[in-house]
C-alpha cells in the first residue's frame, strides 16, 4: 500500500518527454485500480486504523485524471463504510465529502471540473456499502441526510444555475440527485418541492431529457407518499406540457431528438405504472397519444423501446376489463377503472396507429422495431377485440 501510494503521488517533471508522462499515467491508473482492490479486500479490519492517511491520499491525488481518481474514491469509501463505529463512519464520510463541496466555489467557470467533482460525490453516495450503512432510522442516515441537504443538493443546484446550457453538467447534476435520493429517501423528502421547482424551471430553459428522467426517479421513490403526490402531479403536468410542445413543433424531425422522445414516453409509462391518476388527469394525455402516429417512426432503439412500452401499457390497461366472465375475479379492479378512463382517448387514436404501423412496415423498419410490432398488435386486439378487425 505504501508503494502504491508513492506511485500515485509521483509527478512527472515538467520537461519530461510525452512518452514518459503517458507511461506514468498508465502506471498510476493501474496503481489506483490495485489500491481499490486492496481496500476492498482489507477494508473490514486491516485498514481501519489508516483512515486518516487514506483520506489524506484522497485529497492529495485529486489532480489525477478522473478515471484514475475514482478508483481511490471507491477504495477509501469502502474502508470508511465498513468502520465499526458510527462516529468514525460519519466523520470519515464528512472528510471525503466536504473538500469536494467546498471546492466548487473556485471552479464556477470550469464546467468540466464541476462534472468531475459531481462524479466523485456520486461515487461516494452511490456505493452499496454506504447505502447499507445509512439505513433509514439510523444515526448514520441522519448524518448522510445532513450531507445531502447541506452538500450534495446545493452542489447540484448551483451547477445547474451556473451552466444551464451544458448537457453534461445537467446530466451529472441529475445523476447526483438520483443517488442522493435513493440512498436516504426519507431525509431527501423535504427537498423534493425545491428539486421539482428546479427541474421545471431548468427544463423550460433547455429541453434536456435528463430532467424528465429525474421526474421518473422522484415518482418511483415517492409515489406512495400522499404528502409528495401533489408535488408529483404538478411536476408531471408542467414537464409534460413543455416537452409535448417541443415534440409537436418537431413532428417532422423527431429522429433528431431521440433522447427527449425516449425520456418523455418513459416518464409517461413510469407515471402510468406508479401514479396513474396523475396521467389520467393530465391535459397532455390525449395529445401524447395522438403523437403516437409520428413517434412510431423513430427507429433509434432506446426511443422506440420507450414508445412501445407506453403504447403496450395503455392498451393492456384497457384490456383488463375485457377478460372473460370466469376470469373477472382475477382482474385488477384498479386497472379496470383506469382502463375505462383511458378507453375514450385511446379509441380516437387507435385506428390511425394501426395505419401508421403498416406504413412503418412498408418502409422496412429496423429488425428490433419489426420484432416489437407484434406486441403492439396483440395489445390493441386485446383492448379492442370488436373494433380491431375493421381497423386491420
Amino acid at each position: 500500500l505504501e508503494m502504491i501510494s508513492s506511485l500515485l503521488l509521483e509527478r512527472a517533471p515538467a520537461d519530461s518527454p510525452p512518452h514518459i508522462a503517458e507511461r506514468l499515467k498508465q502506471v498510476q491508473q493501474s496503481a489506483a485500480a490495485a489500491f481499490e482492490q486492496i481496500c476492498h479486500a482489507g477494508g473490514k479490519a486491516e485498514l481501519h486504523d489508516l483512515v486518516p492517511q487514506l483520506t489524506q491520499l484522497f485529497v492529495s491525488t485529486m489532480a489525477l485524471p478522473i478515471n484514475t481518481h475514482l478508483h481511490i474514491v471507491k477504495g477509501v469509501g469502502l474502508v470508511i463504510a465498513q468502520l465499526n463505529s458510527d462516529d468514525a463512519f460519519q466523520k470519515g464520510l464528512e472528510q471525503l465529502v466536504m473538500p469536494l463541496v467546498k471546492g466548487i466555489a473556485s471552479e464556477q467557470g470550469r464546467p468540466e471540473v464541476l462534472c468531475e467533482i459531481m462524479d466523485r460525490l456520486t461515487t461516494i453516495i452511490g456505493q452499496e456499502y454506504v447505502n447499507q450503512k445509512a439505513k433509514e432510522g439510523s444515526a448514520n442516515a441522519a448524518k448522510v441526510g445532513s450531507l445531502v441537504s447541506n452538500g450534495f443538493w446545493p452542489v447540484a443546484r448551483q451547477c445547474l444555475q451556473w451552466h444551464p446550457n451544458d448537457s453534461k453538467v445537467v446530466e451529472k447534476s441529475c445523476r447526483l440527485m438520483k443517488h442522493s435520493m435513493r440512498c436516504v429517501p426519507d431525509h431527501f423528502k423535504p427537498l423534493v418541492p425545491a428539486v421539482a421547482t428546479t427541474l421545471v424551471a431548468s427544463f423550460q430553459t433547455m429541453h434536456f431529457s435528463s430532467y424528465l428522467y429525474s421526474a421518473d426517479i422522484i415518482a418511483d421513490t415517492y409515489y406512495n407518499d400522499p404528502e409528495v403526490v401533489p408535488v408529483l402531479k404538478s411536476l408531471f403536468h408542467q414537464l409534460s406540457t413543455t416537452a409535448l410542445q417541443c415534440l409537436v413543433a418537431a413532428r417532422d424531425r423527431l429522429e433528431t431528438m431521440t433522447e427527449l422522445v425516449e425520456d418523455f414516453y418513459g416518464m409517461f409509462e413510469r407515471y402510468l405504472r406508479y401514479a396513474p391518476m396523475i396521467v389520467m388527469e393530465a391535459s397532455t394525455l390525449l395529445p401524447t397519444l395522438q403523437l403516437w402516429h409520428d413517434v412510431i417512426f423513430v427507429q433509434q432503439k432506446e426511443a422506440i423501446d420507450a414508445v412501445i412500452a407506453f403504447i403496450v401499457a395503455v392498451f393492456r390497461c384497457i384490456s383488463e376489463g375485457n377478460k372473460p366472465a370466469q376470469m373477472q375475479r382475477f382482474a385488477d379492479e384498479r386497472k379496470i377503472r383506469h382502463g375505462q378512463l383511458l378507453r375514450p382517448h385511446t379509441l380516437q387514436v387507435a385506428p390511425g396507429l394501426v395505419v401508421a404501423i403498416f406504413k412503418l412496415i412498408a418502409q422496412v423498419p429496423t429488425q428490433y422495431a419489426k420484432e416489437s410490432l407484434s406486441d403492439i398488435f396483440e395489445a390493441i386486439r386485446a383492448a379492442f377485440p370488436q373494433e380491431f378487425p375493421a381497423w386491420l
